[in-house]
């Protein structure tokens, strides 16, 4: 029964072109089929902010606050830093220029 259910999902989604969300609650004997069948997964943690949800090419990098306000992560920063445009141009000093200017 779990093998026909995957099966017609798998074709529902695929004639409605159409993203199928299947939910594994257990790792249990039930669960290898599903995981055979996943083309991707989100793995899903209960934090103190909230949902975090983690998947290849996602996770949760805000959390919703009141006000409108959000709580931002780490990896968060790393991408703004990652994609933001210098200020300055970078340079290079020679280890010379450093025994120069410490004198």
């Amino acid at each position: 029964m779990l093998l026909r259910s995957l099966a017609k999902l798998a074709r529902l989604g695929r004639e409605h072109e159409i993203p199928v969300l299947v939910t594994q609650a257990t790792d249990d004997e039930f669960a290898a089929p599903i995981q055979a069948a996943a083309q991707a997964t989100i793995e899903f943690c209960e934090t103190a902010a909230g949902p975090r949800f983690v998947g290849e090419e996602f996770e949760t990098l805000v959390y919703p606050l009141e006000n409108g306000w959000v709580q931002t992560t780490i990896a968060f920063w790393q991408e703004v830093l990652k994609a933001r445009q210098p200020i300055h141009g970078t340079s290079t000093i020679s280890p010379g220029m450093l025994a120069r200017q410490s004198n």
